[in-house]
């Protein structure tokens, strides 16, 4: 450690490297620095930026921990100092001011030659701020802390003004006179940063005083000793002393230095690692060097290893040349690899070199292909691709020689082929190391399937044959592949017979050519008549491999003859195919103004219509009659004519009506075809083709039809005689017709057809309307009759584009008929027409009983009775029913006014099902049940009514009820029980009133009623009779009245007849009212308190 004493501060911490520093070094650095203190100024700037590292330093410093109690001490040492460094700052200020003053003053005075005394040094302090700064990089922050053992640097270097300058000896010494290193930077790195700074040195003014002077000792030998100079230098501008501290006197005179040094070593590598021997025959030697260079100080020694090389041969196929040897330091060799294979194919091989001083080995592998004889053949593989028979084709064998001598080689081709195919020559010599030439020669003929055996593959014609060349003991094969296909071109038919055609018309027939070859081939039709066409390209073209191409031939007769010719179709091979052609050219009695109609574009759903004119050509004079006409229109047809049959007299003209109605269906099927009515052509002729077009597109379908016209022979007129039909006298008319796409599209179909529908019933239909324009639509549609059956349930609506508009239509038919209407969707763009087609079915549903009137009987309150009847449908429609029911209530003696329920407000007559529907054959059963609540009798009226309002039953329903399993009937009702009246005890007499009246005031006869007891069936268990007597209360006979019978019996579910007589007595008078009563009782119960009423009214 330094240490300045006196009143100068100290300015900088060193570490110093190899002896003390000498005197005389620093007085010479202070007196050259004492003349340049121009540069002042750069050195202040250098020192506030050292200062500023120094800070940084002592802060990462501070947080360091010092395990050591000496660091501790000189810590608070180091601390002391800088206080008292701090103390004194001022004074230094003031002094340091005072000696910049005159520096100043003269440093505008200074001549030119000190100028550059100052550029000198200035370099010589750049090139030492070069080295310092490169050896900081290259030392950790820890370094600082080994030179100074405080361990932070103090405060007070903040001073701009370093005194210090340390500059190492650039020579070393050691006892050996030639062991001289130099303090060049150890790794490429730290040169290339030297670089970066010499670039840089316009920026670097001084060298900063703040960091550590390294030096170091590389690839040093073991006892050796080494020395190393430094110099420290003043660079202020005063005299100072420095003295070291800290230090024992047995160091006073030296100082500990920290020396980086590095010992030899030997730096083993190859100059690659990867090694491509090639192509090599087997047997032969292929030697290839690699260079080893040792690239460190220190020799080593070296051993090459083979490792594992597969199978354990005696004479492994790799070797090196040189296994082990000494490399010294900075020398490269060269060391061979033999390679001598014994096997064809690809071998890779590794080699490892160890050296002695390394532990790490170097890999080097090494790659070899073998073949097995010095002779080949290119290319290995002949394809001679697709061949035809009887063909010649040609192809070029070169064989390659590896030998160092002449070979000779013979060719030989498989026993089967010889007679097709040939090598020229077949015996040669190929010399060393050249190539040899073969032309093969290759004729398939038809008898190749039968010789070649298995070397040919029927099924697909490939042929595969090999072609040896044996060379010195050894063979070479080459394979020959080929597909053999034929060039035939071939015709579906071999003659075309039109028939007869009129000379105003023309006929068209289809032929079908084929091509049977596996390869392209050019036809063409030569010598062609000029009656006869051929179509397309008239009758020339290429035929792609196995294509099939129709041919359309042309006959336009000139004149009325027969005609016949040959027609020749050449290939590119010169192969040549006939065909027959026959017609018969005839001029037919009657003529058609037009053979062509061209009908204008047309919107699906509207109508176009044309004209022609049919015209008799025969002389008004000559003997000929009559002409009969017949047009044939397809079924379904789009078109329709108008007369479609008629009669011509010689001279005379028919005005035909054409009209095309296209429908949306129709035309999406495609377009008609024609026909040739009954009549056809001469037998054996082919039929002539119609053309059939495509779908219909987006926006318009061409459709074609071609309509056939029958002509008969002349006829006497004479109606009795049925005419006779010529094929010579047939007509043709053409028809054409465009067909535009309609803004609207019914995508359930133009045609809607309800199924059967009963008469009465309603049936629903939904049609999906879609815009399929390119702009919004306003719907409308045409009013359907008022008195049909059909009608439009939903309304219409604008339809934007793409939309769909769901149409509700409703079938309700009222008689059992058949029904079609048209119904038009309207838009602004056209229209649309829907069919809508029904019928309507009389509905037949029969019912099980017939009976007017259903009666249910007595029975007991709260107690239920049914009866059932059954409905069947007969009919072949689908049939709605449902049931109505109008219920009335009685007294037990006089008619009751109608109600519709009990008196507690709820049904007595029930019906299950109410209503329903019935399929064709179904059968269902109506359940009636009766189910009193009151004691009384009940009438209702059901009626089975169909959805036609047709009635199919109606039956009176009637029952009565009680209170008591023993009734009495007949008498006159007291008074109607209120709803929700609990009904009477069973326990007690019920009463009843039963009134004789008598006509006229003044009669004196009998008046005589009658009652009914009975004994009501109930599910409870019953006695089987039940007998009951009429008791009098003591006035009956004195008042006049009688019952008879007075007593009896009765059966479950029967009834017995009472009379009840009144004869006035003796001394009545007129008007008087006699009454008495009488007691009904049965298994010694009063059931009944009758009260009996005799009068006679006036």
């Amino acid at each position: 450690m330094l240490q300045w004493s006196g009143q100068i501060q100290p300015q900088l911490w060193l570490c110093l490297q190899g002896s003390g520093p000498e005197a005389e070094r620093q007085r010479e650095s202070r007196q050259l620095l004492e003349k340049q203190r121009q540069v002042v100024k750069a050195l202040q700037s250098n020192c506030a930026a050292a200062h500023s590292r120094a800070q940084a330093a002592m802060q990462r410093e501070q947080q360091c921990e010092e395990p050591s109690l000496q660091r501790e001490q000189q810590c608070e040492a180091r601390h002391e100092r800088e206080q008292q460094c701090e103390d004194a700052r001022p004074q230094r200020e003031q002094c340091k001011e005072a000696r910049l003053q005159p520096v100043m003053k003269t440093h505008h005075k200074r001549t030119s030659k000190e100028r550059s005394e100052r550029q000198n040094l200035k370099s010589i302090l750049g090139e030492d701020l070069k080295e310092q700064q490169l050896f900081r990089r290259k030392q950790n922050p820890q370094a600082v802390e080994g030179c100074q053992p405080g361990g932070t640097v103090p405060p007070a270097l903040s001073v701009p003004s370093p005194p210090l300058y340390l500059r190492g000896d650039s020579s070393d010494s050691s006892d050996s006179s030639d062991n001289q290193d130099t303090t060049a930077p150890e790794h490429p790195q730290q040169q290339d940063e030297e670089d970066q700074d010499e670039a840089a040195g316009g920026d670097l003014e001084l060298p900063e005083f703040s960091g550590m002077w390294a030096h170091g000792y590389k690839d040093f030998e073991v006892k050796q000793r080494y020395k190393r100079k430094v110099v420290l230098t003043n660079v202020s501008y005063s005299s100072s002393e420095c003295r070291l501290t800290g230090l024992s006197a047995a160091l006073s005179s030296c100082m500990s230095v920290r020396v980086i040094c590095s010992p030899k070593k030997s730096q083993v590598e190859v100059d690659s690692v990867d090694v491509d021997l090639g192509s090599s025959v087997v047997g032969e030697t292929v030697t290839r060097s690699i260079t080893l260079t040792n690239r460190g100080a220190l020799g080593c020694e070296f051993k090459l290893d083979m490792g594992d090389q597969g199978e354990q041969r005696s004479v492994p196929p790799l070797r090196p040349m040189v296994t082990e040897g000494f490399i010294g330091p900075f020398q490269s060799i060269k060391l061979e690899l033999a390679f001598k294979g014994t096997v064809p194919g690809v071998t890779t091989h590794t080699v490892y070199i160890h050296s002695s001083d390394c532990s790490r080995r170097i890999l080097v592998q090494v790659k070899a292909t073998v073949v097995s004889v010095p002779v080949w053949a290119s290319p290995s593989d002949v394809e001679m691709k697709i061949c035809l028979w009887d063909e010649c084709y040609h192809h070029c064998l070169c064989v390659h020689s590896r030998a160092s001598t002449a070979l000779r080689l013979t060719f030989e081709v498989a026993p089967g082929l010889r007679k097709y195919m040939e090598v020229v020559p077949k015996t040669g010599f190929v010399q060393a190391q050249s190539s040899f030439k073969a032309l093969l020669k290759f004729q398939p003929r038809r008898s190749l399937v039968e010789e070649a055996g298995k070397m040919f593959d029927q099924d697909t014609g490939v042929l595969e044959t090999p072609v040896e060349v044996h060379v010195a003991g050894q063979t070479v094969r080459v394979t020959v592949s080929a597909v053999l296909t034929c060039s035939d071109l071939t015709l579906d038919t071999q003659e075309l017979d039109f028939g007869p055609c009129s000379v105003h018309q023309a006929i068209r027939s289809s032929v079908y050519l084929s091509n049977m070859s596996l390869l392209p081939q050019d036809y063409g039709f030569c010598r062609v008549p000029e009656f006869l066409e051929v179509l397309p390209h008239d009758g020339f073209g290429t035929l792609l491999p196995q294509e099939t191409r129709r041919l359309d031939v042309v006959f336009r007769p000139r004149r009325a003859q027969d005609y016949s010719c040959q027609l020749y179709c050449r290939t590119g091979l010169s192969r040549e195919l006939k065909l027959a052609c026959r017609g018969i050219g005839v001029r037919p009695p009657l003529k058609l103004s037009h053979t062509s109609v061209q009908f204008g574009a047309t919107v699906v759903g509207h109508v176009s219509s044309a004209l022609v004119h049919l015209i008799n050509t025969e002389a008004l004079l000559s003997a000929a009659g009559p002409r009969l006409f017949s047009f044939q229109v397809p079924d379904h047809s789009m078109v329709s004519v108008c007369p479609c049959t008629g009669q011509l007299q010689p001279g005379e003209h028919c005005l035909i009506q054409l009209t095309f109605r296209p429908s949306l269906c129709e035309a999406e099927n495609g377009s008609d075809t024609g026909t040739q009515a009954e009549v056809s052509p001469a037998e054996g002729s082919r039929a002539v083709q119609r053309e059939s077009p495509a779908g219909l597109p987006q926006s318009q379908h061409h459709g074609h039809l071609t309509l056939t016209c029958c002509v008969s022979d002349a006829t006497s007129g004479s109606s009795e005689q049925a005419p006779s039909w010529s094929p010579l006298n047939m007509l043709w008319l053409m028809l054409q017709y465009p067909i535009i796409q309609p803004p609207l599209l019914v995508t359930s179909g133009t045609s809607v057809t309800f199924h059967p529908v009963a008469v009465g019933e309603t049936a629903l239909h939904k049609c999906f309307v879609q815009n399929i324009s390119e702009e919004s639509l306003d719907l409308g549609s045409s009013l359907l009759s008022v008195e049909g059956a059909f009608s439009v349930v939903n309304a219409l609506r604008p339809l934007a584009p793409g939309h769909t508009h769901t149409l509700l239509l409703s079938f309700c038919p009222r008689k059992a008929m058949k029904y079609c209407e048209q119904l038009e969707l309207r838009s602004q763009r056209g229209s649309l027409w829907l069919c809508l087609r029904g019928q309507g079915l009389q509905s037949e549903v029969s019912c099980s009983t017939s009976d007017p009137e259903m009666d249910f009987g007595h029975v007991l309150l709260n107690d239920r009775c049914s009866r059932t009847v059954t409905l069947q449908n007969t009919s072949a429609v689908e049939v709605g029913y449902r049931t109505l029911l109008s219920s009335q209530t009685a007294p037990l003696v006089a008619p009751p006014p109608p109600l519709v329920s009990g008196d507690c407000g709820e049904s007595v007559f029930t019906v299950q099902p109410a209503g329903g529907r019935l399929s064709p054959g179904q059968s269902v059963d109506l359940r009636i049940c009766f189910h009193p609540k009151a004691e009384r009798e009940f009438r209702a009226r059901l009626t089975v009514q169909l959805s036609d309002q047709s009635v199919v039953c109606e039956t009176d329903l009637q029952g009565a009820a009680w209170s008591k399993s023993i009734f009495v009937s007949g008498g006159d009702r007291l008074c109607t029980q209120a709803p929700g009246t609990a009904t009477p005890p069973v326990s007690e007499a019920s009463p009843m009133l039963v009134t004789l009246t008598g006509a006229g005031a003044g009669s004196k006869g009998s008046v005589v009623r009658e009652l009914k007891v009975g004994y009501v069936r109930s599910t409870l268990p019953n006695k089987k009779n039940v007998e009951f007597v009429w008791e009098d209360s003591g006035c009956l006979q004195g008042h006049g009245f009688s019952i008879e019978p007075s007593r009896g019996a009765v059966e479950p579910g029967t009834t017995c007849t009472v009379s009840l007589t009144w004869t006035p007595p003796a001394g009545y008078k007129p008007h008087d009212v006699l009454q008495s009563h009488v007691f009904l009782r049965a298994n010694s119960v009063t059931l009944y308190n009758v009260t009996l009423m005799g009068m006679f009214s006036s």
